[in-house]
């Protein structure tokens, strides 16, 4: 498969999706998480603490791409978006059971989907894998 491809695979339109929310994050972080985290976005230490995030999702999302486009090894970059979207649903959902505010409930739905979505693309990228080595 090309490299265009598989950029254009579920896997490449993933770490694409990663990359540019990660990206929006981290530069304007206190408008682009506004609808999660409410009015508390705009103290500075909540918009430090989204940065780091929008940065982690970034390179998450780049590291992904580059390994797709290299046709390179992808399930390091996926383990790190499960494991990171993991964190942030059991977080979020501690905060949304705790406040019951609905950026909560919505940041724990995205995280929990997030997470989910990367180890359906585990899955996947294990059994072609395994395809690929068997037919060597």
């Amino acid at each position: 498969m090309g490299s265009g491809k598989r950029l254009l695979s579920p896997t490449g339109l993933y770490g694409a999706g990663r990359l540019v929310l990660g990206g929006a994050l981290a530069v304007a972080p206190a408008q682009a998480a506004q609808p999660w985290l409410g009015g508390g976005v705009w103290h500075r230490s909540t918009r430090d603490a989204v940065r780091l995030l929008g940065v982690r999702d970034a390179v998450i999302g780049f590291g992904l791409l580059d390994a797709q486009r290299r046709g390179g090894p992808v399930r390091p970059w996926l383990v790190a978006a499960m494991v990171a979207d993991a964190a942030d649903a059991v977080l979020a959902g501690a905060e949304a059971s705790r406040s019951q505010r609905v950026g909560a409930v919505v940041t724990t739905v995205a995280a929990t989907s997030g997470a989910l979505t990367a180890a359906l693309l585990l899955r996947r990228a294990d059994r072609h894998l395994r395809t690929v080595s068997s037919s060597v």
